[in-house]
C-alpha cells in the first residue's frame, strides 16, 4: 500500500479544490448559478452552500478551504496544489 500511496503522492484533486477553482476561474455567481440546484444531492455543497442564494464568496471559500485542510491533514501528502 505505501508504493501506491507514493505514486499518488500530489496528485489526488478532491471535489472541494475543483469548486474553489471554478470560482477563482469562473467568478463566483456563475458557480453559485450551477452548484444550487444540486446541493440537495450532496453534503457537501449543502454546507458550503447552505444559504443558497445568500451565500457570500468570502464564507463559501472559508467553507471549502476548512473541508480542504481538513482533507489534507487527514490523507497527509495525496492532495495535489492546485
Amino acid at each position: 500500500m505505501s508504493k501506491i500511496r507514493k505514486r499518488l503522492s500530489g496528485r489526488v484533486v478532491c471535489f472541494e479544490q475543483l469548486l474553489k477553482k471554478s470560482i477563482n476561474h469562473q467568478g463566483f455567481d456563475d458557480v453559485l448559478a450551477k452548484v444550487l440546484p444540486g446541493r440537495e444531492y450532496d453534503g457537501s455543497l449543502k454546507a458550503i452552500f447552505g444559504s443558497g442564494g445568500k451565500a457570500t464568496q468570502e464564507n463559501v471559500l472559508q467553507a471549502l478551504n476548512g473541508y480542504i485542510e481538513d482533507l489534507r491533514s487527514q490523507t497527509k501528502d495525496l492532495l495535489a496544489d492546485i
